[in-house]
């Protein structure tokens, strides 16, 4: 359905085809046999699995080699296991004739690449049975953002002077008829914290620790939930280049999110005087331990009234289609954020993902016509 209906994006399945799991899993049961990595790339290159080898062992063992005898003690020790073991399928997933790159994808993964393009689908073709209709409706503008996931900078860089709208929904959360009508500002944080350098072992009181500044600076911080309308977190450290050596360097990243502008910046602010004032603390003889400090706000806040238009014809679609809506507030960024600051007054709403953001993320069928059926009466109680 997605290869015969989504032009931009196709799905490639491959019958046996991830070899990496193939030599990976004979590497594991011929494991102490000094068979070399190359040896079993050349084997699972040629054979599509344990049973098509065994078909012709005589080739298999002639590209093993000088460690012929010993891959046929094992092979022969490990029969059933290896004749019985599946090669895993191999899918492949080209967005725009580009092989998208993905890590540990499973066919759970694949069910919710299909299924957002049988939502998309299933929303466009709806769109059209619209526009088809001999009734007159309200001007629709349908916009599709790239690159959200890594800083919404398909909104951010977006020309806004091309949208005429001054109202919309973005298909982005959980349950049909479901709306976020809020969301946070977030402040990205990022030190660079100068300790000295020194042999750990030599002579350590030479040096500075930038690992033990970050360590103290850190504890000093606030974290996690602060309220119910502001979070904080440190989430990447990194630094240090080996046990012996005593860092003059960490890099310590983390976050703010509020719906709160004035407790945004004061957990932020809190945030940066804990670094400043553990790195004050540090000095030896003449050097003193430094840090540079970069805050970059990645979105605002946004917050609609329940009583928006948005909420209202959301509700009466609902109606319409007989399901139920609810309003609420998230902790999450999207483009709605950047949306909402450049002017066009939107709220998120539900498509049918669970367990969103993890590797058991999914769309419930229903939930593909329902979310369908929800735009056309949108469009259609608008037009009204």
């Amino acid at each position: 359905m997605v290869n015969s209906k989504i032009k931009f994006l196709k799905i490639k399945a491959i019958f046996k085809g991830d070899k990496n799991a193939f030599k990976e899993y004979m590497k594991d049961i011929f494991r102490g046999s000094r068979i070399r990595d190359v040896t079993f790339s050349a084997l699972v290159n040629e054979f599509t699995d344990c049973a098509d080898m065994y078909k012709d062992f005589d080739r298999a063992k002639n590209i093993v080699g000088s460690f012929t005898s010993t891959f046929e003690e094992y092979f022969n020790e490990n029969l059933a296991a290896l004749l019985t073991w599946q090669v895993p399928n191999k899918f492949v997933i080209e967005y725009l004739k580009n092989n998208l790159q993905y890590k540990d994808c499973n066919i759970q993964h694949l069910r919710t690449y299909y299924y957002t393009g049988r939502f998309t689908e299933n929303l466009i073709s709806r769109m059209e049975y619209v526009l088809q209709k001999e009734k007159d409706h309200a001007p629709i503008e349908a916009l599709f953002t790239i690159s959200e996931e890594i800083g919404l900078l398909g909104a951010k860089y977006l020309d806004y002077s091309l949208i005429k709208s001054k109202i919309g929904y973005a298909l982005d959360s959980h349950k049909v008829g479901s709306l976020t009508i809020g969301a946070p500002a977030q402040n990205s944080l990022k030190f660079v914290i100068h300790g000295k350098k020194a042999h750990a072992g030599v002579a350590p009181e030479t040096g500075i620790n930038a690992i033990q500044i970050a360590a103290n600076a850190i504890s000093k911080m606030p974290m996690g939930r602060i309220d119910n309308e502001t979070t904080c977190s440190i989430g990447i450290i990194s630094g240090g280049s080996a046990t012996n050596i005593v860092p003059d360097l960490v890099i310590i990243e983390g976050e703010v999110r509020s719906h709160n502008p004035e407790k945004l910046e004061e957990i932020t602010q809190r945030m940066i005087t804990a670094v400043e004032e553990t790195v004050s603390e540090y000095t030896l003889d003449d050097f003193q331990a430094t840090a540079d400090i970069d805050v970059k706000t990645e979105y605002h806040s946004f917050r609609l009234a329940e009583d928006h238009p948005v909420v209202q014809l959301s509700n009466a679609a609902c109606v319409k289609i007989n399901i139920p809506s609810t309003a609420n507030i998230g902790g999450g960024g999207s483009d709605v954020n950047i949306f909402n600051k450049n002017g066009l007054e939107m709220a998120i709403c539900g498509t049918g993902m669970e367990n969103v953001h993890t590797v058991d993320e999914y769309i419930l069928l229903d939930s593909l016509p329902t979310g369908a059926k929800w735009v056309e009466a949108v469009i259609e109680e608008y037009s009204k």
